[in-house]
């Protein structure tokens, strides 16, 4: 009987047990419909999460698809600029370095050059091929800022394009297009539904006095763009503000070239009016190039071994000499041994430079400011220099008060290796340069390129200072340019 009991209690805590396995907290069908819930629950997010991702995916498709009107408008442009290079000549009594073979650097012993390209004959060429017919064509040169919102008034070099004669209208070549000056070109191309497009190109190969650089561009689209392109920014404004691209490119080069620059680069000039330097405008353009001083002009150790400590305008150039030797420029001994030809007015200094030869075929003189530009142009365009390091701040390549490795000093010209550009040294900082350019409403003011030692970087290798052509500072010397002989075609 006993054994019974027993029997029946075990069966009874066994159900309990098995009751509890099944209805109870952690029971099987609690358990079961808690799987129930989170499959369906995990369905219900993986459904979801598969919506977004979908989402996603079709948004970036529209994106690289429709959303950029540039891929809209049906309007392909190729727009660049080409020349023919002309192989450097040698001046009479030098010869090249052929240790350096990156550039074009020669030597009469003595003072050493570098050749600076320059190539002849150089055209804008355009081609444009467009889903609908083309109905007009503007190129805007970067002495047309002042253009208005309505196409074909001002300072336009290409508008206008007859197209009754040809017979596919949806294709158009030019290459006979001639640049005016340096700096930023666009063309507009206009279909004949509406469609709009809009193409830059950045010169910098001509010989001209630059007028808007690269990096008032760049910076300006980055910081007011979000770093897009300038056909892309003007499509923006379009959008955003309605009008035509027209008016948002202008309105983006006033933006851009006034507040940068801070001064009228209109009344900086060289003077054509003046012989000599319209033969030296003709000797670039008639020989590809010329060459340019490897150093800053200096005081030879075998003459003086003093620098100099005072000028004096009203000195004359024989007085100087007397003093000071004949300018060098070059590097005794194969390293730097002279000090920085100093204290010099504009006019001592481009008297000094003309000393350095006499009775040669060829012209010793001071960089005319075209000059100066085409050096800056071509260290971007080979890509020595960044466009904000020659445009911006200078300081890490050149002698400033800010460079890592100046003491805020003067320095004997090409003394550090890294203060140079294409086997230029010391073009940014140390001293600023005197040039030949001059100012449109004072005969007697000179600029002075470059930056100096006692400034920042900022004072960069493309800054343009000056004032009185007669002052004489420790900060202010020149650097000679030869200019090749005329041929005689």
């Amino acid at each position: 009987m006993v054994a019974l009991v027993v029997t029946i209690v075990i069966l009874l805590i066994l159900t309990g047990v098995s009751l509890n396995l099944v209805f109870g907290e952690q029971g099987l069908i609690r358990k079961a419909n808690e799987a129930r819930a989170n499959y369906t629950n995990a369905s219900i997010e993986e459904q979801e999460m598969l919506d977004r991702l979908y989402a996603e995916m079709a948004g970036y498709l529209r994106e690289s698809t429709s959303t950029d009107p540039e891929d809209d408008s049906g309007i392909q442009i190729e727009f660049y600029i080409e020349g023919t290079p002309i192989a450097p000549v040698l001046p009479t009594g030098f010869s090249r370095i052929t240790d350096i073979t990156s550039e074009y650097v020669i030597t009469d012993g003595t003072n050493e050059f570098v050749w600076v390209p320059v190539d002849k004959n150089q055209m804008l060429h355009l081609n444009i091929t467009a889903d609908e017919n083309i109905t007009a064509i503007y190129i805007y040169g970067p002495d047309t800022t002042d253009f208005m919102s309505n196409p074909g008034v001002g300072n336009i070099i290409y508008y206008n394009v007859d197209f009754s004669s040809q017979q596919n209208k949806k294709i158009f070549t030019a290459n006979d297009i001639c640049p005016s000056y340096n700096g930023l070109y666009m063309v507009i191309v206009e279909t004949e539904n509406g469609g709009q497009e809009i193409k830059t190109l950045n010169v910098t190969s001509l010989l001209t006095q630059n007028i808007l650089n690269s990096a008032q561009v760049s910076d300006y689209l980055a910081e007011n763009h979000s770093g897009k392109s300038f056909e892309a920014a003007t499509h923006e404004i379009v959008t955003e503000h309605g009008g035509s691209l027209h008016q948002a490119a202008k309105q983006l080069l006033d933006y851009m070239r006034y507040p940068f620059t801070g001064i009228d680069y209109a009344d900086y000039i060289d003077d054509y009016n003046n012989q000599d330097i319209m033969d030296y405008y003709m000797s670039v353009y008639d020989n590809g190039g010329f060459y340019i001083g490897r150093y800053e002009a200096g005081i030879d150790f075998e003459v003086s071994e003093n620098p100099r400590i005072s000028g004096n305008s009203s000195s004359t150039v024989e007085q100087i000499i007397a003093t000071s030797g004949v300018p060098v420029c070059g590097q005794e001994y194969g390293s730097p041994a002279m000090y920085t030809y100093n204290y010099v007015s504009q006019p001592q200094a481009k008297a000094l430079a003309e000393s350095m030869y006499s009775g040669q075929d060829f012209y010793c003189s001071l960089p005319i400011g075209a000059a100066w530009d085409r050096v800056l142009g071509w260290i971007e365009e080979t890509e020595a220099r960044t466009s904000s390091q020659i445009y911006k701040n200078s300081s890490t390549w050149g002698n400033y008060s800010d460079n890592a490795n100046s003491d805020g000093t003067l320095q004997i010209p090409g003394i550090q290796a890294t203060w140079s550009a294409k086997s230029i040294y010391d073009l940014a900082g140390n001293v600023a340069e005197w040039t030949l350019e001059g100012y449109s409403e004072n005969a007697n003011y000179a600029v002075h390129r470059g930056g100096s030692y006692d400034m920042p970087g900022i004072d960069n290798a493309h800054e343009r200072g000056g004032g009185d052509n007669s002052v004489t500072e420790d900060y202010i010397g020149f650097r000679p340019a030869i200019y090749l002989p005329l041929s005689e075609e």
